[in-house]
């Protein structure tokens, strides 16, 4: 596993992110970053990266959601 931490004080050269609420970015073999992934509460941000990764679903797809307080429900994707 790799792992980069970026912080604002990072020496010239290096790539920073331009968000201060990135402090620590990590870089996982697939079936990990699936797995972690899927653990994420929320379908608007889970479903998509976790269809698109392993190639099940198109890079690119629309994904058309319904939010009514904390449920979220698939409505469409194309």
């Amino acid at each position: 596993m790799s792992v980069l931490r970026a912080s604002p004080r990072s020496p010239a050269g290096f790539g920073t992110p331009k968000d201060g609420d990135i402090e620590q970015a990590a870089f996982f073999p697939l079936p990990d970053a699936l797995k972690l992934l899927g653990e994420l509460d929320s379908a608007t941000q889970r479903d998509p990266i976790v269809g698109c990764l392993p190639g099940a679903i198109a890079p690119g797809t629309t994904w058309l959601y319904r939010n009514r307080g904390k449920e979220e429900t698939l409505v469409a994707r194309w």
